[in-house]
């Protein structure tokens, strides 16, 4: 059986604000499912991610801007 996870478990294996996780998910860069109003994600989806070269990574210039606005 798959080991589901909450915004809150992503937030904290990624080392991520819990916003920046529902942020990523609405925009498809994490996977996940909405189920009624809540997000629950697959941990061998979210654990791929670390191990995916592929992924997509936030630059630098982006999380100035993030955190200047």
């Amino acid at each position: 059986m798959k080991e589901v996870l909450t915004a809150k478990d992503v937030a904290k294996l990624l080392r991520l604000n819990k916003i920046t996780v529902y942020k990523y998910a609405n925009e498809g860069k994490i996977p996940g499912v909405l189920i009624g109003n809540r997000w629950r994600f697959d941990r061998a989806q979210i654990e791929g991610l670390l191990d995916d070269p592929r992924r997509q990574v936030v630059s630098l210039a982006e999380r100035r801007n993030l955190n200047a606005g």
